[in-house]
C-alpha cells in the first residue's frame, strides 16, 4: 500500500509497545467514528423515507 490506513496504524502501535494504551485510543477513535458515520446514514435514510411519503400525498 502507498499509505498508511487508520487499521494499520492501530496495529502497530499494539506491536510495538508494552503499554498499549495508545492503540487502545486510537481503537476507541476508529469505533466512534464507525458509529457516527453509521448514525449519520440512518439519519439520511430516515429523512428521505419522510420526504418521499410527503412527495407521495402531493
Amino acid at each position: 500500500m502507498r499509505f498508511d490506513a487508520f487499521t494499520r496504524a492501530i496495529f502497530l502501535q499494539y506491536k510495538a509497545s508494552f503499554n498499549r494504551n495508545s492503540a487502545a485510543a486510537l481503537s476507541l477513535m476508529l469505533v466512534t467514528l464507525v458509529l457516527l458515520i453509521l448514525w449519520l446514514e440512518y439519519r439520511m435514510r430516515s429523512l428521505a423515507a419522510y420526504y418521499i411519503a410527503i412527495l407521495n400525498h402531493l
